[in-house]
């Protein structure tokens, strides 16, 4: 039976996934590191509703100072090592490979921003929640750098704003690392991708392209239509009492159902340690925010209460505050899985940085152009097209995409798909999500 990455000889294919599944598991663990910090920003929102609390004072002080400076980076880090998330893996029944333990570990995700003015003063809304011009100023004034890398700190994706342009480069051995993969495959693919990637191809070997904020919003436009309905819906809205109304509810919660201590010193940093009833919180959140959802919803079902099996316990997050300014927030997320045992660990650490260089246009980029981004886009996926470059979108380009969904593939007929074109199955789902149906997706695998 042939398998996904495969041709039909059974061999590995040129055509190889190596290059999405980094990118797929680099986001899952975002996903999960994000999951698991929602105690940690629960805690900071409500250290200002409970100010009678000698630690939450202190830590109240110490994000307003965060807000002091014009220049922050927030990095996110899964600060275990290769063994804990094999352990980890071991004792939840997920197994986690050594190699991709070994890819996994210390990977990070990082926010760093520089404005004109100090983040506190930076105007974002009037007082009745909508938008203004001041704010839409203060907005475009502000540069930002999205990075993700691995434990060595190389850059696996970065992505930065200035001004109204937009730069990105990466490193498909990074990537490939990342996802326990063999960095010398990951170029390889790149390599034999040549022309279909264009200039997209320099930005995966540590280049770096731009492209100007219009072309960006263009070619979001097409992508984002392909698929769907040519007549757009109205977007849901929340009225400012509603809105209001939320942040109070939450406000309450958080400072009824958080419990601050303080912990000493280490390092010269002071610690102080966030406790919380993990189910009775999650209970609490999920009524303030079931009317709000719910006017939200576009038809999708909001759960009434939470699953049985939800952690009912204490968890803590532990944080540490430096010359008055916060500076770490750790948790370990093995105390959020019933499987995971006292001597399991998953620690997750959020750092805060003032010191961080400003956000700035890098020396040298290739501009990219909406073509080149098309052209791309259908490359990646389609694994990189074939071997004799056929493949990709139609004369037109993203033009081309379908306006309505197409019927959902079958499993016979995705595995038929594979057979006869050569493209991995995941490409073939994401084809057919964005509206291409079997024929579609059988002529433009056969380049016709």
């Amino acid at each position: 039976m042939q398998r996904e990455g495969e041709g039909q000889s059974g061999e590995p294919s040129h055509r190889s996934t190596t290059i999405n599944t980094a990118i797929a598991r680099a986001a899952r663990v975002t996903v999960i590191a994000a999951t698991g910090t929602a105690l940690l920003t629960a805690g900071l929102v409500a250290c200002g509703t409970v100010k009678e609390l000698t630690a939450a004072q202190q830590v109240s002080s110490a994000i307003d100072k965060l807000g002091e400076s014009k220049d922050l980076s927030v990095k996110l880090t899964l600060d275990a090592t290769s063994g804990e998330l094999v352990a980890y893996g071991k004792a939840t029944g997920e197994k986690i490979e050594q190699r991709n333990a070994d890819g996994l570990a210390g990977l990070s995700v990082s926010v760093t921003v520089h404005a004109e003015k100090p983040l506190k003063d930076l105007k974002t809304f009037k007082q009745d929640g909508s938008p203004d011009a001041k704010a839409a100023a203060d907005a475009e004034s502000i540069n930002a750098d999205y990075l993700i890398s691995d434990r060595s700190g190389a850059a696996a994706i970065e992505f930065r704003i200035v001004g109204k342009t937009a730069y990105l480069h990466g490193d498909v051995s990074a990537l490939a690392r990342i996802a326990g993969e063999d960095p010398a495959k990951a170029k390889e693919a790149i390599d034999q991708a040549g022309a279909e990637l264009g200039p997209l191809r320099e930005a995966l070997t540590g280049g770096w392209v731009s492209l100007d904020a219009k072309t960006l919003t263009d070619f979001g436009t097409k992508a984002g239509g392909a698929g769907t309905s040519a007549a757009p819906s109205a977007k849901p809205s929340l009225d400012p009492k509603t809105t209001e109304d939320l942040a109070n509810s939450l406000k309450n919660i958080l400072s009824t159902d958080l419990t601050f201590a303080s912990k000493g010193k280490v390092d010269g940093a002071d610690q102080v340690q966030v406790t919380a009833p993990f189910k009775k919180l999650a209970g609490d959140l999920l009524n303030a925010v079931k009317p709000v959802a719910q006017k939200m919803s576009s038809g999708s079902k909001f759960p009434s209460s939470l699953p049985a099996d939800v952690l009912d316990k204490n968890v803590t997050a532990d944080l540490s505050i430096k010359n008055g300014a916060l500076v770490a927030a750790r948790i370990d997320l093995a105390q959020l899985d019933k499987k995971a045992t006292a001597d399991v660990h998953l620690p997750l650490k959020l750092t805060f940085d003032q010191s961080a260089p400003a956000v700035q246009a890098p020396d040298k980029a290739t501009k990219l152009t909406d073509r080149d981004l098309e052209k791309a886009f259908s490359s990646l996926l389609f694994g990189f097209g074939g071997q004799s470059g056929a493949g990709g979108l139609t004369p037109g380009g993203l033009d081309k995409f379908p306006k309505t969904p197409a019927a959902p593939l079958t499993a016979a007929q995705i595995k038929d798909l594979v057979a006869k074109t050569g493209r991995p199955a995941e490409s073939i789902t994401a084809l057919n999500k964005l509206g291409f149906g079997y024929d579609d997706i059988l002529a433009m695998g056969q380049g016709n």
